[in-house]
């Protein structure tokens, strides 16, 4: 019953372009691999849970907190580089359908190079039995 509301209210109320989707479901998989990446990363460099799981968010939260104020202030402009909400604008993907291949390259390359690192590390790694 709500599948077909949903159907229906997006055929015949909704401008609906696939086009702008599709592209904020790619940008969406990079943004959730660089995301899953750093945390997979957390968790093999610490052997605590919680440690591992605090830490991911603490430097997410803070990713959000540079690029919030980097945006407003000249002087420290440079630093929205560092964050991963900078390269992930969801409204600009949903409304003009504009995504920059530098951010589907640095997104990715970030995700590849640290789960590449975290196999590393991984691999290196005495576990007991």
């Amino acid at each position: 019953f709500i599948f077909e509301i949903t159907i229906k209210l997006i055929i015949f109320y909704f401008n609906f372009v696939f086009n702008n989707y599709v592209t904020a479901f790619v940008g969406s998989l990079f943004f959730a691999a660089a995301i899953y990446s750093l945390a997979v990363f957390c968790s093999v460099i610490f052997s605590s849970k919680n440690k591992a799981t605090s830490i991911s968010v603490g430097v997410i939260i803070l990713m959000y907190v540079i690029n919030a104020v980097a945006s407003l202030k000249d002087s420290i402009q440079n630093l929205h580089y560092v964050s991963f909400f900078y390269y992930f604008n969801g409204s600009q993907l949903l409304a003009k359908n504009i995504y920059p291949d530098y951010a589907l390259l640095i997104l990715g390359g970030f995700a590849i190079i640290i789960t590449v690192f975290s196999l590393i590390i991984f691999n290196k790694r005495d576990l007991s039995v």
